[in-house]
């Protein structure tokens, strides 16, 4: 069971976002703050799995709550939910180890969407998020590419293969499998963060449809 815990200042919000897990056999709504200072009382008594974040809240900014949880209790995902889609404020929840970033335009079922995918380790950025971050990048020339042979490593991975199952059928040699992953994984943490790992690469590399 997924324990989730909402900080926003708006009680519509909360209770919109709330009614959404009650019909979830997998997640479990388990508190709520208005303010910032609220929400880091609650947390440090209470541990939860997913912290759904607002960005502007009296008291503490999400931005400051983000940074105080990844020093002092990180294994609480941090999924940053707010209206704002400005680039300087989603590099600076980045750089302050948040796990996800989506609007309050999200779907109910996007919602739930993110909240497994962070809770299970990968990263998560709604569509417009994701756009900003790659434009960003497509203007310095550093857009996150595969190469044909690493969406063919990455495509042998997701079916579950192991390195010398993938060099005997690509034909290439394991120690060729091992720099490919290697390189392509210290890129995608340049991209989307150091705390990621290869299944994160994966599951950004399937629901972004990168590979075939």
């Amino acid at each position: 069971m997924i324990k989730v815990f909402i900080a926003d200042d708006h009680p519509v919000v909360i209770d919109g976002i709330s009614a959404y897990f009650q019909n979830s056999d997998n997640i479990k709504f388990v508190g709520s703050a208005k303010d910032g200072i609220e929400c880091m009382e609650f947390l440090k008594k209470t541990p939860v799995d997913v912290l759904l974040l607002d960005y502007r809240m009296p008291g503490k900014n999400g931005l400051d709550i983000c940074k105080e949880i990844k020093e002092n209790q990180s294994e609480t995902k941090v999924l940053v939910f707010t209206t704002y889609d400005n680039l300087p404020l989603i590099k600076d929840f980045d750089n302050h180890g948040a796990d996800g970033y989506i609007l309050k335009d999200a779907s109910a079922a996007e919602i739930i969407e993110a909240i497994k995918a962070v809770y299970l380790g990968g990263r998560y950025y709604s569509g417009k998020i994701r756009d900003i971050l790659i434009q960003s990048r497509d203007n310095q020339n550093e857009c996150f590419l595969f190469k044909k042979i690493e969406k063919d490593v990455l495509r042998l991975l997701v079916k579950g293969m192991n390195n010398t199952q993938i060099a005997k059928e690509l034909c290439i040699a394991q120690d060729t499998v091992k720099s490919r992953r290697r390189d392509m994984l210290a890129r995608f943490k340049q991209y989307c963060g150091d705390n990621n790992n290869m299944n994160s690469l994966l599951y950004y590399a399937v629901k972004n449809n990168l590979i075939e």
